[in-house]
């Protein structure tokens, strides 16, 4: 069958899978399912995906026939044949790479982690690691960002194996570590949105690679990743009206949440967290950690506790943190102190944290209050056939009252 000749074929397929009439939508399934079953029609279904020209609800289609296909019968040694296996690898990370479509990339995402998971580990995809660090060294940041995801998709896979299913990942963090240390060296003083999409990504994929346990690799320099995340959270994010840069940021609170500076300020304080919690203190880490947590407690915590305490600083004088970096914030505190280094810091300071960074979120906000006397206002319309049994109606009408 001509190529011309299977996207028409596809085409007309898929079309029929979004008919709101059930009996041609039916139709239009089954025979997608047969098609499907057709040696070849994967790959081809692949490069119908890759189209650029194809309208997007067509992909979209495509590529979610082709990630339950490769979810549901990769693994198995005859549905799917080897050479069209092959196939499908050497396209689907090229295809993945070069799309700037967002939902058609998250899809491809999850081709590629699906293939990986069954392929990578066997040794049946060596080119996956050389094509994405090779991609990531370029200078198309669409690219760059792509094999980032892709990057990333690896590592999530190895998130939460046991340390002997580690292997692999500590082989990926090797050879790609120094490269996204470079990258990041060369964004982290860089204002544009861009830059911040790929710095977050690159903390993603050192959250994934480390969150469970720490690789077993030589190298790498650590110094630089805590520098870099106490640089990122020291970063003043100014206001719209301000006029300075990184310029842009949104004024509602959902949008702010979004924006990618918040984002990458989360990761960062999500990442350093992590670490003192589950690594950084000597009492609690694991004896395999013990020299890294003793590092971590003399030398890290402190030189992160800075850039902490005054985001927790810009929140108490009525600046803006989002809710989960402010949380994150107070939790490295909290963690904090039970350090020596760190407590010794934090003690001149404690007039501060009790009464102007805790104690305030303690106390219901304006918007809190608000919420709660509409609540009793919509319990106090919506009597309750219980006989004036006490109930959660008869406590708000009280409260409410109470309130008056």
């Amino acid at each position: 069958m001509g190529d011309s000749n299977t996207q028409t074929v596809l085409e007309h397929i898929l079309i029929n899978t979004y008919n709101a009439d059930q009996t041609l939508r039916s139709q239009a399934e089954d025979a997608l399912s047969q098609y499907l079953c057709k040696h070849g029609s994967l790959y081809h279904m692949t490069i119908f995906l890759g189209n650029p020209q194809i309208h997007r609800d067509l992909r979209q289609a495509a590529g979610i026939a082709v990630k339950n296909r490769i979810k549901k019968f990769w693994s198995e040694d005859d549905t799917i044949k080897e050479d069209e296996k092959e196939l499908v690898r050497q396209s689907i990370l090229h295809i993945l790479i070069s799309e700037n479509d967002n939902s058609i990339r998250r899809i491809l995402s999850d081709i590629v982690y699906n293939i990986f998971q069954n392929d990578y580990v066997k040794g049946n995809w060596p080119n996956f690691l050389p094509t994405v660090l090779s991609t990531i060294t370029s200078q198309d940041s669409l690219k760059i960002y792509n094999a980032l995801v892709a990057l990333r998709k690896a590592v999530k896979y190895f998130e939460f194996k046991q340390r002997d299913a580690r292997a692999g990942l500590n082989d990926i963090v090797q050879t790609s570590f120094p490269i996204l240390q470079s990258l990041i060296a060369s964004l982290v003083d860089n204002n544009q949105m861009e830059a911040a999409q790929v710095m977050r990504l690159c903390l993603k994929i050192f959250y994934s690679s480390t969150c469970y346990a720490l690789p077993q690799v030589q190298g790498i320099d650590v110094n630089f990743w805590f520098n870099s995340f106490a640089q990122l959270l020291q970063k003043k994010l100014p206001e719209a009206s301000e006029g300075l840069e990184p310029a842009g940021q949104p004024t509602t609170i959902e949008e702010r949440t979004s924006w990618p500076w918040w984002k990458l300020k989360k990761w960062a304080a999500r990442i350093v967290c992590q670490f003192i919690q589950r690594y950084g203190n000597p009492r609690s880490a694991g004896e395999e950690n013990k020299n890294f947590a003793l590092y971590f407690r003399s030398n890290l915590a402190p030189l992160l506790l800075g850039p902490i305490m005054n985001n927790l600083a810009i929140k108490a004088s009525g600046g803006f943190l989002t809710d989960n970096l402010h949380r994150m914030c107070l939790a490295y505190m909290m963690s904090s102190v039970e350090l020596s280094p760190t407590y010794k810091i934090i003690k001149p300071h404690l007039d501060f944290v009790l009464f102007q960074a805790i104690f305030p979120t303690l106390c219901l906000s304006p918007d809190d209050i608000d919420v709660h006397r509409r609540s009793c206002r919509v319990c106090s319309k919506d009597p309750r056939p219980d006989g004036g049994l006490v109930g959660p109606s008869t406590v708000c009408r009280e409260s409410s009252s109470d309130s008056r």
